[in-house]
């Protein structure tokens, strides 16, 4: 699952990468405005949170990836999934197998 505005290219690339890696099953792109790409607009921690326990629960992922919490670069949005997969984690939420964070 990859958050992105609409007309972002994040889906792609994600849908790039489980290729490349040979990850199977279904990859989603969701389209939310509020959420856009973007290096100086920060996205709010609660929306993503809401946002992938909403998916989580419909889709039932095995598993997680997501950024550490410095993100890339210490880019905001990245910083927020994080904290979002990471609340949704300690509130259990969402059920899942493992979580997996890169370091």
């Amino acid at each position: 699952m990859s958050l992105q505005s609409s007309g972002g290219s994040r889906g792609n690339e994600l849908v790039a990468s489980c290729k490349y890696h040979e990850v199977a099953g279904s990859v989603q792109a969701l389209h939310i405005e509020e959420l856009k790409d973007s290096l100086t607009a920060e996205w709010n921690t609660e929306t993503v949170t809401r946002v992938i326990a909403l998916h989580s629960q419909n889709i039932k992922p095995d598993f997680i990836i997501s950024f550490d919490n410095i993100g890339v670069s210490q880019h905001p949005n990245h910083i927020a999934v994080h904290n979002g997969v990471m609340f949704e984690k300690i509130t259990h939420t969402i059920t899942l197998t493992q979580f997996l964070i890169p370091y």
